[in-house]
């Protein structure tokens, strides 16, 4: 997944086997030092995960984000949709400073990284 350089992170779409033996599709976006800024839940099709990043990224444009304090003491943030449920999980981070600034990465990525597939996927 090397990109031209300037190019900040990237969204990639990758496939699995579900416990039915289907695949399923689910969705990645990657900050450019490669961290994982989130994950998206499992899709029917490769097109639904298309869809659904856009879904994501029109969410993180408004802004629909929830820091909450996990048990372990963790933070974690939520993408929500308009209804208010939720599209996503961000990673766990040991302070509230370090998952807000994974909140900004989120917003400054999401609008202008480029949707990447797994080569399996291209195939």
């Amino acid at each position: 997944y090397d990109l031209p350089s300037g190019v900040g992170g990237k969204w990639i779409i990758s496939s699995t086997q579900g416990a039915d033996g289907e695949s399923v599709y689910y969705f990645e976006l990657f900050a450019n030092n490669g961290e994982k800024l989130l994950s998206s839940e499992e899709y029917t099709t490769y097109v639904g995960a298309v869809n659904g990043i856009a879904t994501h990224k029109a969410n993180i444009e408004k802004g629909n984000f929830r820091i909450s304090l996990t048990k372990r003491g963790d933070y974690i943030y939520k993408l929500l949709n308009g209804n208010g449920q939720l599209l996503c999980l961000g990673e766990h981070y040991k302070t509230k400073r370090r998952c807000q600034n994974a909140v900004e990465s989120v917003k400054r990525f999401a609008k202008n990284s480029p949707v990447l597939a797994d080569s399996s996927l291209t195939k």
